[in-house]
């Protein structure tokens, strides 16, 4: 049984941080899924069709269900249609692995296109995850899914009862056995804080994730508005029309 050592010194030259995670979250091999691979909440579960692959299938899958765990995918999959939520949440991953490395790939077909659901790439391929998941249900494309015919598969797995299976590695406890999901971003936060502005391709992006900057502009904007149409009761100015009432004077600035 590999113990995906390989895959490990090939991620971490991609990107470190992304290693680090690889190396916290807990791997399990599944000889009954159907799937290549999956995440959970705390891991990622291998199908048998994953060791057919070469290495650098390997290391794009791999680095695909990290990135569903970095991203908070699977928590925001939950009371979601999986299959079209799992389209979105791919279609995001996909294109930012784009961008990291060039992987050898022949024996899946990812989705990097939104164009056969009738989506613009070039208008969406910055929009959040559900932003794309709600414009892909009104989509005519997408209406077999949401009927209930078509198959649910999804490599995003909410429920960690689907992690049976023989475990490839333990992972770290922290991550492991956070009990909820802001336990699981502080983990992730701390994995992250580790690495600095030049290593790691994608730590700006993650980062405006779990450490958001502050918009001055729209908190100033705000700010002077709620100064500018400031108001107050006053009894020195009649209400003409209600006598028994103060009036409202505009204290704001002029």
């Amino acid at each position: 049984m590999t113990n995906l050592d390989i895959e490990g010194i090939t991620i971490s030259k991609i990107d470190p941080a992304l290693f680090y995670l690889f190396q916290s979250v807990k791997i399990t091999r599944n000889v009954k899924t159907e799937e290549i691979a999956y995440a959970t909440l705390k891991g990622i579960v291998l199908g048998e069709r994953f060791f057919s692959m070469n290495t650098s299938e390997r290391c794009f899958v791999l680095l695909h269900e990290l990135l569903h765990i970095l991203l908070d995918h699977v928590p925001r999959s939950i009371n979601k249609n999986a299959k079209i939520f799992n389209i979105a949440a791919d279609y995001i991953v996909n294109n930012m692995l784009l961008t990291m490395n060039k992987f050898e790939i022949r024996s899946i077909d990812p989705i990097f296109s939104l164009k056969e659901y009738g989506i613009d790439d070039d208008e969406w391929k910055s929009s959040s995850v559900e932003n794309i998941y709600y414009k892909l249900l009104k989509q005519p494309e997408c209406l077999e899914m949401q009927s209930g015919c078509s198959d649910n598969h999804s490599d995003i797995h909410p429920d960690d009862a689907q992690t049976e299976g023989e475990i490839i590695r333990e992972g770290d406890p922290e991550f492991t056995k956070a009990a909820t999901d802001e336990e699981r971003r502080e983990v992730i936060k701390k994995i992250i804080s580790q690495f600095s502005s030049e290593q790691g391709s994608l730590k700006r992006i993650i980062e405006k994730l779990y450490f958001p900057q502050l918009d001055w502009k729209s908190i100033l904007r705000d700010r002077l508005t709620a100064k500018i149409n400031a108001t107050a009761s006053t009894w020195k100015v009649p209400n003409r029309r209600f006598k028994d009432m103060p009036s409202v004077k505009k204290t704001g600035i002029a």
